[in-house]
Order: C-alpha cells, then sequence, then structure tokens
C-alpha cells in the first residue's frame, strides 16, 4: 500500500515544556502486514512561552526535517487491549539529515518494545513489557567526516556553543499511565527552572491573585535521548457477573522506567548502563482496567518506591485511558 499525504499541526506543549510546536509538510509512506517504510519533509518552529526555561528558550526557531523511517511489527497476541497470550515486537528506526542543507536535523533514532502474555490458571494472566529507545545527533565535520557518538571522549567539543543537542520535540518523554504509573504526564527525566513570574501574573500573562502562598518554581520537561522502561503485572478476573460482562479485570503491577539526556560525554555503554541504574525510577499499585473502542480505561492506586529530584508524582489514585501499543 502506498500513500502520500499533506500535513499540518499545532500541538501545545505549554503544560509541561513551555512551549508550542507548528509542524507542516509531506509524507509519502509505504506498507504491508509486518513493514512500513516512509519519507517526511517538514519544517518545524518551536515557539517557547515567555516564562520558558532557559534551555527550552534555546531551542526556539525554525529547522527543517528530511527523514527516512521504517517501522517492523510482529503483534501475535490473541487481543490488542486485554492479550491473555501471545507476544508482540516493535521496532521503530529514524535517519534524519537527508540533504545538504544545514538547517536539517541530523539524526539517528531508534526505538524497540517488546509484550509477552503468559496465560495462568483460574482465567489469570502474567503480562510483561519492555521499551528503550536511543537519539544521536550527527553532523559532517567540514573534512567531510562524520562525528563521534555522545560518548566518545572527542564528543565534547571546545567551543560550548557547537555541543551537539538533540531537538526537543524529537525527544523521549517518559510519566503517565501509558509508560511509568505514578507518574504525571512527562513527569520523569530532566528539567530546567523557569523564569519567575511578575507579581500577581500567571505564565500566560493572567492576573493572579496575590493572597496566594509562594509556590514551588516550575520547571519545564526536557526530554531525554535514552529511554528504558519496563512492566510486569498480574491479571486476574472479577468474581462479579456484572465486571465480567464489561470486560474489566484487576491486575496488580510493577513499573520501572528512566530518561536520561545524551549531550554530556559518556566513555562507554557500561557508564551509560551506570547511569541509568542510578537514575531508575519505580512504582507498584494495584487496579483495574477494561477495553473500550478507543483504548484501554485503567483507575490505578500507586506507589512510589524510587523517584528523583524534581519528578512529577502522582501518589494514589491515578486515571488513565492506554492507546493501542505494546503495554
Amino acid at each position: 500500500e502506498l500513500e502520500a499525504r499533506i500535513f499540518k499541526a499545532d500541538d501545545n506543549h505549554l503544560k509541561h515544556s513551555s512551549f508550542k510546536e507548528h509542524l507542516q509538510g509531506i509524507q509519502l509512506r509505504w506498507s504491508n502486514n509486518a513493514h512500513e517504510l516512509s519519507y517526511e519533509l517538514s519544517h518545524n518552529h518551536i515557539d517557547p512561552d515567555r516564562l520558558a526555561s532557559r534551555q527550552v528558550r534555546q531551542q526556539a526557531g525554525h529547522n527543517l526535517k528530511s527523514a527516512l523511517r521504517h517501522v517492523y511489527m510482529l503483534d501475535g497476541r490473541d487481543d490488542a487491549f486485554s492479550p491473555t497470550s501471545g507476544a508482540g515486537l516493535q521496532l521503530v528506526t529514524e535517519f534524519a539529515g537527508i540533504g545538504p542543507d544545514p538547517k536539517l536535523q541530523r539524526y539517528f533514532k531508534h526505538e524497540a518494545s517488546v509484550v509477552g502474555c503468559i496465560p495462568l490458571p483460574y482465567g489469570c494472566v502474567l503480562q510483561m513489557n519492555a521499551t528503550g529507545g536511543i537519539i544521536l545527533p550527527w553532523h559532517t565535520e567540514p573534512n567531510g567526516h562524520d562525528n563521534n557518538l555522545p560518548w566518545s571522549s572527542s564528543a565534547s567539543p571546545a567551543d560550548p556553543s557547537q555541543e551537539r543537542t538533540t531537538s526537543i520535540n524529537e525527544r523521549f518523554f517518559l510519566g503517565g499511565p501509558i509508560n511509568l504509573r505514578g507518574f504525571r504526564t512527562r513527569g520523569v527525566g530532566p528539567t530546567d527552572a523557569r523564569r519567575p513570574a511578575k507579581q500577581g501574573e500567571g505564565s500566560s500573562g493572567e492576573a493572579s491573585s496575590s493572597n496566594k502562598a509562594p509556590t514551588k518554581v516550575a520547571r519545564d520537561a526536557l526530554g531525554g535521548d535514552f529511554k528504558l522502561a519496563a512492566s510486569a503485572s498480574f491479571n486476574f478476573p472479577f468474581p462479579n457477573k456484572l465486571l465480567d460482562a464489561v470486560g474489566a479485570r484487576g491486575h496488580v503491577f510493577a513499573d520501572v522506567g528512566t530518561i536520561l539526556p545524551m549531550s554530556q560525554p559518556f566513555t562507554g555503554a557500561r557508564d551509560v548502563a551506570k547511569s541509568a541504574m542510578n537514575t531508575m525510577r519505580m512504582t507498584t499499585g494495584i487496579g483495574l482496567g477494561w477495553a473500550t473502542q478507543i483504548g484501554r480505561v485503567e483507575i490505578n492506586y500507586c506507589h512510589i518506591v524510587r523517584s528523583q529530584e524534581f519528578d512529577r508524582i502522582k501518589r494514589g489514585i491515578q486515571i488513565g485511558l492506554i492507546p493501542f501499543s505494546f503495554r
């Protein structure tokens, strides 16, 4: 199947990252049962809020994307939203920077997801899933050679202004019912403090009550270049005909995950793994979920086992809608 489309989108990330994203472009896509290959040529504009953090403001401006993307998906589960057996695999690879224009975003991005379900007696199911991803910026040096990977010691330029960073709209984000329960949406990973608002004025310029008590400095989620997350859950049916009729099932779960920037130099893969383990978050909990036509609805009670400074935590009851995914 071959298709072409012209698109235009305006995404609002003010709540979590203090910027709006304006995107327009064209895409050519070919797909069959297991593979999807696409080419995208697009123009992107990052428009920060006036109180955005310094690192978000540095992302302001226009850039171009010329990228090839390949998706391989193999799903052997018996149901997409409430599986009881089978396994699935998804691999997403993207190479951006095709063309001579110096304004092109240049990066290599790869993400892998796997899920497996084991049926148990009495209608119970053990479900496990894991996902990981990495994005590596690259550019061509004046001598025509490609630069080294970020964990190479030569990846730190003498001029800090030339330090290679990824675009915030292409990074990984973590947190929320979809990928790390017990944390708020985009609530995990690197952050930067927003500018303080003037007294009596909010982040969008609106007046606010001067009687309010001082609050903590708001922070912008910056995303990361390396993502690792996993989950295990024991699903069980309810001994209730009404709940069983609507497909509701209970579950006990444990989630772990972390997200890292890759702009600083690493000495090797072992250093990346060590940083990932040191910053790993963990949540346990219990809840119920049921499948609908628009996704899987979950109501969970979450207990935070491990978190990091500046994480945005959602203890107790958390409600979420999970679209089709390997989760």
